[in-house]
């Protein structure tokens, strides 16, 4: 995979464990086959979900709603007050076909007002409008430090590389035991956008994906 050739000099702790988990550090040799996407198919139906006013575009009140394509503003080239046209979401779809990269690696860090959740699960679900494309739940448990890997499904003793295909997911996060509202899990406002180019960008700038519940 692109992202695990990359070394560069100050790399951050969490941008090594991207690189590790990317290069195979369990051996991996499974080749991943690359999602069959169509930019603008993904494009017309995130404004048909999404763009109320039917002005062309995502914005504003719109745009609060679309949580995954929300988080993923500075890789689509524009800001909240611009809003997200179906040109620059295709452009997006576009350059995850471009970069040929199967799956991606995934942590995220889960918090409860700053301090570290463990044992939470973590679910990043194809949204609604890849969802012609992207099937897949991918599935992680938090560690002490509220860290987790996401992954698709693997059968026992798989060398499939863990990780998740590059797209537009919801993020739900329960808990056993543990009344999480909704707003996390089933009625979730929790959003990400998952690619190679973004890992890498975000890891090297040391910032990590954040899940803090207010709670």
């Amino acid at each position: 995979m692109a992202i695990s050739r990359l070394r560069a000099k100050g790399t951050s702790a969490l941008a090594s464990a991207l690189l590790m988990l990317a290069a195979g550090c369990e051996g991996a040799k499974t080749v991943v086959p690359l999602i069959e996407i169509s930019p603008a198919g993904v494009a017309a139906k995130a404004l048909a979900a999404y763009d109320a006013n039917q002005d062309g575009k995502i914005g504003g009140a719109e745009l609060d709603k679309a949580y995954s394509i929300n988080s993923a503003l500075d890789m689509l080239g524009t800001d909240h007050q611009k809003g997200v046209t179906a040109e620059q979401i295709a452009a997006r779809v576009q350059k995850w076909v471009d970069d040929k990269v199967g799956v991606v690696p995934v942590l995220c860090n889960v918090a409860r007002n700053g301090a570290p959740l463990a044992d939470a699960e973590v679910k990043f679900v194809p949204d609604a409008f890849v969802g012609d494309y992207l099937t897949q739940i991918g599935v992680g448990k938090t560690d002490e430090n509220g860290i987790a890997i996401i992954s698709l499904p693997r059968e026992p003793g798989s060398d499939q590389p863990r990780g998740m295909p590059p797209g537009f997911y919801r993020v739900e996060i329960t808990k056993a035991g543990e009344n999480i509202p909704a707003q996390y899990n089933v009625a979730t406002t929790l959003g990400q956008e998952i690619s190679s180019d973004g890992a890498l960008k975000h890891a090297l700038a040391g910032k990590k994906m954040l899940f803090d519940l207010k709670y």
